[in-house]
């Protein structure tokens, strides 16, 4: 059984390749069987139809995080004011 791989850079983070300097935001992460973690860098402005630009996958080793994205434990979770929640069983 394979060990799972966990990835250093969090989604959403804005990031750029230091080969290419091409910049934009963390889509998605791809683990592979060798071990290459890769990264789906996406531009954050659209193109002039108002559709999302075409990203590419980076090596984890050439991208230098601009922004950090905040990790869920982050965020600070607020109250909705709704009630609170109850367990099914009771």
């Amino acid at each position: 059984m394979m060990e799972t791989k966990s990835h250093k850079i969090p989604l959403g983070s804005d990031v750029q390749d230091v080969y290419s300097d091409f910049k934009g935001a963390v889509h998605g992460v791809c683990f592979y069987v060798n071990g290459c973690v890769r990264y789906d860098v996406r531009p954050r402005d659209l193109d002039k139809d108002g559709k999302i630009r075409e990203g590419y996958w980076f090596d984890e080793q050439s991208l230098v995080v601009v922004t950090a994205a905040k990790t869920p434990e982050q965020m600070e979770m607020k109250s909705t004011g709704g009630p609170p929640e109850r367990s099914i069983r009771q």
